[in-house]
């Protein structure tokens, strides 16, 4: 794989990025707000723990297409159900947490609060995204498609993963409203309203064949 398809993909990456934060911003920012992170440093630890979910996603998604490439472009079609699936995951995931934190006196939130852990949020919804909800997801699958091999797709991938990051740290700085208690109210309606939302474009894309 040449510098100039590399370039390309990052690219690529910075150019849809704003249109990536529509669909994924939906999970992104609820989840930020709705625990309370009074410093920065709070709020850019799960930027990283939601950006290494995201980039294992596309990396697996890079791999898959790839390998796909090697064997046959017309496997390609195999991966249709993919975003779809990466939607269900995520808005189960989203309405999970919700429930969580909307209704801790059920018997199974106040079970999950017992344990005193906060279930891994930011890396798990990452990786369902990076499955991915992104409109523009079909356009880095046909690129990496056309580099023509396995390791080849994967770096496409990882070029595309760094140019639509870009976009999410000045996201991260909203962050900060979370040290406010009505925000972080707010905020966990939206996990739930995000998640029952995603639930039924996952099921709707995969019932209908219509994810790309």
């Amino acid at each position: 794989m040449t510098l100039e398809s590399i370039g390309g993909a990052l690219l690529l990456g910075l150019a849809v990025g704003p249109t990536c934060l529509i669909g994924i911003g939906a999970f992104y920012v609820p989840l930020l707000l709705s625990e309370e992170r009074r410093e920065l440093a709070g709020a850019f630890r799960f930027f990283i723990r939601f950006s290494l979910g995201r980039l294992l996603g596309y990396l697996a998604v890079g791999a898959i297409v790839g390998l796909l490439v090697e064997l046959s472009r017309e496997m390609l079609n195999e991966l249709a159900w993919l975003p779809a699936v990466g939607e269900l995951l995520a808005g189960t995931l989203m309405l999970a947490f919700g429930i969580l934190k909307n209704f801790p006196r059920l018997s199974i939130c106040k079970k999950l609060r017992e344990k005193e852990q906060n279930p891994p949020a930011a890396f798990v919804v990452g990786l369902a995204t990076g499955l991915s909800l992104c409109p523009p997801f079909v356009a880095a699958i046909l690129g990496a498609g056309a580099t023509g091999g396995l390791l080849s797709a994967v770096i496409f991938f990882l070029a595309f993963f760094f140019g639509t990051t870009v976009w999410f740290i000045p996201l991260t700085f909203t962050g900060l409203l979370s040290r406010y208690a009505q925000m972080r109210r707010f905020a966990d309606i939206l996990v739930l309203i995000s998640g029952v939302i995603f639930i039924g474009l996952g099921l709707f894309h995969l019932l209908s064949g219509t994810a790309f």
